[in-house]
């Protein structure tokens, strides 16, 4: 009996384990996301401004 009670408590900590697992993908994936988001919109910024100014001569 007292095997079957540790069985319980290693499937629980195991579906515990998996599911902040799952939610540490997740996150991770949205960080990528808005890393890739943040390095668009500098790039467009600074497309934008290089067009508005012009070439600049030393």
């Amino acid at each position: 009996m007292k095997s079957l009670g540790s069985l319980a408590v290693a499937i629980l900590v195991g579906i515990l384990v998996l599911w902040v697992l799952v939610k540490l993908v997740f996150l991770t994936f949205k960080l990528i996301g808005l890393a890739i988001a943040v390095a668009v919109v500098a790039a467009v910024f600074f497309g934008v401004r290089k067009m508005i100014e012009g070439p600049r001569d030393a």
